[in-house]
């Protein structure tokens, strides 16, 4: 009989706390280059902001970072990407693509409204399997300086113009839907700019291919920087996420970027 009650009670301790551990929260990225994981060791190499993300937010949320180099909206569908995505079930979906939809990329580039349709049908997708969908604009990127050989500012520019016209359709799709929208875009170019030339130099990867640096895809330290602005964005966001944010570990790291 002591056997028996032991055995009830351990079961009923066992069930208690599996009924009062909070659930493991699930967010997949959508996204492309700017996002994915590299799995690189040396720090001077490319990242993506995936990679980081986690360290911004608590032990209860799991990262599924889902980005593919070179996706745009149209060929993350039409090449079976977003599929991973559906089955994953990810309660939280934060949609960042847009990068190679821009006229720039030609070949799965989409117009603004094919662009905004796609974004919505994604959105639709999501919430029928119960997910939360949370917009991202795009990311900025630099130039060459004139030796060609450093990512510059490009004199008397915007750092990129031709993602204008696709971060702003992120915004009205967002607000259409009355969906969250963390604002990327403009708050990059806003501590680049502040940081100046040669500390966003720095940010990005130095290519062993081409022997110089990749002005549009970050090392370690700016893969950090964008999944820090991305953090402090969600942490401000009207969406249950936001209380996941690790706000001083977004504080600390602003700090050693941004003076």
């Amino acid at each position: 009989m002591r056997k028996i009650i032991c055995t009830i009670l351990f079961l009923a301790a066992v069930m208690s706390g599996a009924a009062g551990a909070e659930k493991q929260i699930k967010v997949a990225l959508v996204c492309s280059s700017a996002c994915q994981g590299y799995g690189s060791k040396d720090h001077k190499l490319i990242y993506g902001w995936g990679e980081m993300l986690p360290q911004f937010l608590d032990g209860k949320v799991k990262v599924l970072n889902l980005a593919i180099s070179g996706a745009s909206t149209k060929s993350f569908r039409e090449k079976g990407y977003w599929n991973k995505v559906v089955a994953s079930k990810a309660d939280y979906v934060l949609l960042a693509l847009g990068a190679n939809d821009t006229p720039k990329t030609k070949k799965y580039s989409t117009t603004v409204p094919e662009f905004k349709e796609n974004q919505r049908r994604f959105v639709k997708e999501i919430q029928a399997w119960g997910g939360k969908p949370v917009f991202v604009t795009l990311n900025q990127s630099l130039g060459y300086d004139k030796t060609k050989t450093k990512a510059a500012f490009i004199k008397g520019k915007p750092l990129r113009r031709d993602r204008i016209e696709h971060s702003q359709a992120i915004r009205d799709v967002a607000k259409e839907l009355d969906l969250p929208c963390l604002e990327l875009f403009d708050n990059q170019y806003k501590y680049m700019v502040a940081m100046g030339e040669e500390a966003c130099s720095k940010l990005y990867r130095f290519d062993p291919r081409k022997g110089k640096i990749d002005p549009s895809h970050t090392n370690y330290d700016g893969a950090e920087f964008v999944a820090m602005i991305i953090a402090e964005e969600l942490a401000k966001a009207d969406t249950p996420l936001a209380k996941y944010v690790k706000r001083n570990e977004v504080e600390k790291v602003k700090k050693r970027f941004v003076k």
